[in-house]
């Protein structure tokens, strides 16, 4: 027969063994729960780093929208400083400068010694001058569309109804006139003049043309006169002189030559000339002016005479 106190001894035992299984379980259960933060942890910055390498790329292709998502995803996922750096470089090169003002401030909160805080304070101060140049955005203005009208119910359509065959009225043959509006409102009916005739252009550019030509004549005429002078005086110092050059000689053969050249070009445009302005001329019961220029030439005489009636 077991006596009272190693019955107690007993139980008391038992009961040990049931705390150490209990504390046993506990602290295998704690273990086993503390590596999962860590890995979650870890998981979220993988995803943190997949969204920034997205980011990059899009940032470095020149799709800031994209970018800015990406760059936003990471942040959500990791609250790293690094990222609104990355934001604020998005929205400057998108330029969204209140956005990138704010993320440049907001970096520079998190990292008071930061050694980019020198360039960043530069970019503040810049964006903060160009916002204030800026000038304001215009705000779109949606013009609003009044909703489609339910057309009315078409009734039935009355019967047509023909009118009463008409009597064309009698057309009576008229003069063609342009009817003309009077001073007082009333409208009257006059013929319309008849075109000019073509014949007064045409007169006008035959004067012209005259006058062109004889304009010619006297300047020909005029450097004939030249060489008449250069020759009469390269013949005065071959006179004069006791040794004759052959060069002045054959200089002031060559301005003789020179000289009843122009004189012939300047008759021949002269009468040209004449003929040209009297073809041009209206013949009317006056009549042209009657002109006459010719060339006076002589020993020791050269010119131009003229005579005429008006």
């Amino acid at each position: 027969m077991r006596s009272p106190s190693a019955d107690a001894l007993g139980a008391k035992n038992h009961v040990a063994a049931i705390l150490f299984v209990l504390v046993a379980s506990a602290f295998s259960a704690a273990l086993t729960s503390l590596p999962a933060p860590a890995r979650a942890d870890d998981e979220q910055t993988e995803q943190a780093r997949k969204h920034y390498q997205k980011g990059k790329q899009f940032f470095d292709l020149g799709q800031w929208d994209d970018a800015i998502a990406e760059y936003r995803e990471a942040y959500k996922l990791r609250s790293d400083s690094a990222f609104l750096f990355n934001l604020a470089q998005a929205y400057r090169r998108k330029g969204d400068l209140q956005p990138a003002l704010d993320l440049y401030k907001n970096y520079l909160i998190a990292n008071p010694n930061s050694p980019m805080r020198g360039d960043i304070e530069k970019r503040i101060k810049t964006l903060e001058k160009e916002m204030k140049h800026r000038p304001p955005a215009t705000p779109v203005v949606t013009p609003v569309v009044p909703p489609p009208t339910t057309a009315p119910t078409a009734l039935e359509p009355a019967p047509a109804v023909s009118p009463p065959p008409t009597t064309p009225a009698p057309v009576t043959s008229a003069p063609s006139t342009t009817p003309v509006v009077g001073p007082a409102g009333s409208v009257g009916n006059v013929a319309q003049p008849a075109p000019a005739p073509e014949t007064t252009l045409s007169g006008h550019r035959l004067r012209v043309a005259g006058v062109v030509c004889g304009a010619a004549g006297l300047a020909s005429i005029a450097t004939a006169i030249y060489f008449y002078s250069r020759a009469a005086s390269l013949s005065d110092r071959l006179s004069t002189s006791d040794t004759p050059s052959s060069s002045d000689y054959q200089a002031g053969k060559n301005a003789e030559t020179m000289q009843w050249v122009f004189y012939g070009v300047g008759a021949g445009a002269l009468v040209a000339g004449s003929i040209l302005y009297y073809l041009g001329w209206p013949h009317s019961s006056a009549g042209p002016p009657a002109t006459a220029v010719a060339p006076l030439l002589g020993p020791g005489l050269a010119g131009l005479s003229a005579q005429g009636t008006f």
